[in-house]
This record gives structure tokens, C-alpha cells and sequence, in this order.
């Protein structure tokens, strides 16, 4: 004799695979955590490339002039500065530029002036105030 199921048993609703939305808001909750935790690494990311740009440009500028009085004539080159004692820094020539302040200073160095020591410094505020600086020192004999 064959037994039938009973009615109740074969309409049960069964098992399906999947999340529940409890799953899914606990895992995008989680997510956002992460996110959230790993964003101050991404500003200090741009800071950093940042900062590193501003020293490049510094940094190419000061050498370039370096460079230009590198290749004048030795007897061209005269000792000192044309900013006045009062500037930030006394005694050195200044090229306004408008990504930076560059200055240079021409003093003599070694006996019978026939060495002379240069030195080039570039300045730039950043639009957040910090003050980047680089300077570069060269002797150049007659």
C-alpha cells in the first residue's frame, strides 16, 4: 500500500540560499568602517605629493640660477646682494617669481678673491602657510 504525504508536509516552504538584510547592512556597515578608518592615509597621500612637488619646483629653480652664474664670466660676478639689511635675508639678490622667491648671494671665499662661494635659496608659502625652503651652495674659482 502506498502511503501519501500528508497535506501539510508538501506545501512546507523551503530553505533558500542567499542574505538576509540583516547580513547585508552589517557587511555595508563593516565596508564603511573600513573606508572611513583608511580615508585620513588618502590626505596624507596628497599632502605628501604635494609637499614633494613644492620642493621640486624649489629645488629645480634654485639650481637653474646656480647653473647661470655657474656659466658667467668670473670677472661678471660681483660680490654681494642688492636686498636691503631689513629683508628676511639681508645681503642676497632676489628674482621674483610667481611660484617662488629666489635669492642669491655671491661672497668671496678664498684668498686673493680668487675663490668665490654662491649660494642659492628658494622660497615658496604654500596656500596653507607652511613655508618650504631649499638652498644650495657652490664655490666657483677664477
Amino acid at each position: 500500500m502506498r502511503q501519501e504525504r500528508p497535506q501539510a508536509l508538501a506545501f512546507a516552504p523551503q530553505r533558500e540560499s542567499g542574505f538576509t538584510l540583516v547580513e547585508v547592512l552589517v557587511a555595508l556597515l563593516l565596508v564603511a568602517f573600513g573606508l572611513l578608518s583608511a580615508a585620513p592615509m588618502f590626505m596624507y597621500g596628497v599632502k605628501v605629493s604635494a609637499a614633494s612637488a613644492d620642493v621640486g619646483t624649489l629645488a629645480s629653480g634654485a639650481v637653474k640660477q646656480l647653473e647661470s652664474l655657474r656659466q658667467s664670466e668670473f670677472s661678471t660676478l660681483t660680490v654681494g646682494g642688492s636686498l636691503p639689511p631689513n629683508a628676511p635675508v639681508a645681503g642676497f639678490y632676489d628674482v621674483s617669481n610667481p611660484q617662488y622667491t629666489l635669492q642669491w648671494k655671491i661672497e668671496n671665499s678664498g684668498p686673493k678673491k680668487k675663490t668665490i662661494t654662491i649660494i642659492a635659496i628658494a622660497t615658496r608659502t604654500t596656500t596653507i602657510g607652511y613655508q618650504r625652503t631649499v638652498s644650495f651652495m657652490t664655490l666657483r674659482a677664477a
